[in-house]
């Protein structure tokens, strides 16, 4: 009788364990926050309106091109449907994938009040840093290695 209210209360506690996020992005696939590579993810948060977003796209690009430890992913802050954003993501340049939707309560982070924000995810899809502005790969690289040194 014990061994079978250990493996009914071990069944019930695996089945309570999170369930991996993934991300779907446009124009299609996934992206899974969590890895065992030890990728980064980079979330950032742009608008079509917003000036300093589009400067930084040019260094976002860049940077996912130049990181195969690091993935960027876009996020539409204003929520537009999946063409209109994907129209906003050709005009603006943007060569890194974008999520199909807001991403926030999947993520459980607060939307962001301020353009452009950067959220940095570790490998175990853990937030270990908010960039707050226009960034660039070194900004962004600063708070990866700074995230490693922590120990978070």
């Amino acid at each position: 009788m014990r061994l079978i209210v250990i493996m009914v209360t071990l069944m019930s506690l695996s089945a309570c364990a999170e369930k991996p996020i993934s991300l779907q992005l446009l124009p299609s696939g996934s992206h899974a926050m969590t890895n065992d590579t030890g990728e980064y993810t980079v979330l950032n948060y742009w608008a079509i309106w917003c000036a300093p977003c589009r400067r930084e796209i040019p260094e976002l690009n860049e940077f996912d091109h130049l990181s195969a430890d690091v993935t960027v992913v876009g996020v539409n802050w204003d929520r537009d449907d999946a063409d209109t954003t994907l129209e906003y993501m050709e005009r603006m340049g943007i060569e890194f994938p974008v999520t199909d939707g807001d991403p926030l309560q999947q993520l459980a982070i607060i939307r962001p009040e301020i353009l452009p924000t950067t959220f940095v995810f570790d490998a175990n899809g853990r937030l270990v840093a908010t960039l707050v502005g226009e960034q660039d790969g070194q900004s962004i690289r600063a708070a990866i290695e700074s995230a490693e040194h922590s120990g978070t």
